[in-house]
């Protein structure tokens, strides 16, 4: 097991070979438990640790209206959600009708990071979200794709949409630092920016922080688990959630 950890730490990053182990260690236990295996395998392995862990960076709202101005209207709408909705790459693409209320407006989605335990995260409709989202066709479909191209793509790989993104990132005229350049055993889909898709819910959070929003609200938005016991004793009611999402501001698309 130790040296199939080796083998993968060459081809992604750290923080990936991390989450690969975690996902074996619960299903090697889960199999213990059931006495289909004597021991866990994975129990004496050791995590790879990121020493010198790439820093990442927020886009500035002048930035995010650049790419909004180079993407087309699927790509408008996953930038809107990555910021708006502080959600994942693979979640804002496979997003579907059912999913978004725009009567109550909101969205409640289970995300994939944190599906397995099954607590589904309930956003508010930004505004501006909310205007993109009444151009678009297909809303009587509830199982209908808000992003059906984009929803067929795979997040990582040459032609996936990690990738498609950092291609918007260019043509915006945006400069991208490399934080982990490519080599032989790290092919360009693996290279670590700057700025990523994800660095849309990064500017988010860190734009409510700016505007004043506590900390424990900020963490119910974007579903982040890190005070669990804190947000155990922690309530909200949905107008507090509303009223921090509007502290965003308004992007021109």
């Amino acid at each position: 097991m130790q040296q199939w950890l080796k083998t993968i730490e060459r081809e992604v990053t750290p923080v990936t070979a991390r989450n690969h182990l975690k996902r074996l260690t619960g299903a090697f236990a889960e199999a213990t438990r059931n006495r289909f295996i004597e021991h866990n395998p994975c129990i004496s392995v050791s995590a790879p640790k990121d020493r010198n862990p790439p820093e990442k960076h927020t886009f500035s709202n002048r930035q995010i209206e650049g790419l909004l101005k180079v993407a087309d209207s699927e790509w408008k709408g996953m930038i809107l959600v990555g910021y708006y909705c502080g959600l994942r790459l693979g979640d804002a693409a496979t997003l579907r009708w059912k999913d978004v209320d725009l009567a109550q407006n909101w969205i409640s989605v289970f995300p994939e990071k944190t599906r397995h335990l099954g607590k589904k995260v309930k956003i508010p409709i930004h505004p501006t979200l909310h205007e993109y989202l009444l151009s678009l066709e297909g809303q009587d479909d509830p199982e209908a794709y808000l992003f059906p191209i984009l929803a067929r793509k795979k997040v990582p790989g040459q032609s996936g949409l990690s990738l498609r993104f950092a291609d918007l990132v260019t043509r915006a005229g945006i400069q991208n630092t490399l934080l982990r350049p490519e080599t032989k055993a790290l092919a360009r889909s693996r290279r670590v920016r700057g700025l990523t898709y994800h660095s849309l819910r990064h500017s988010a959070i860190s734009a409510l922080a700016n505007e004043g929003v506590p900390e424990e609200v900020r963490m119910k938005i974007s579903a982040h688990s890190d005070k669990k016991v804190h947000r155990g004793y922690t309530h909200f009611e949905e107008r507090a959630l509303r009223d921090a999402v509007t502290k965003l501001p308004k992007l021109n698309f």
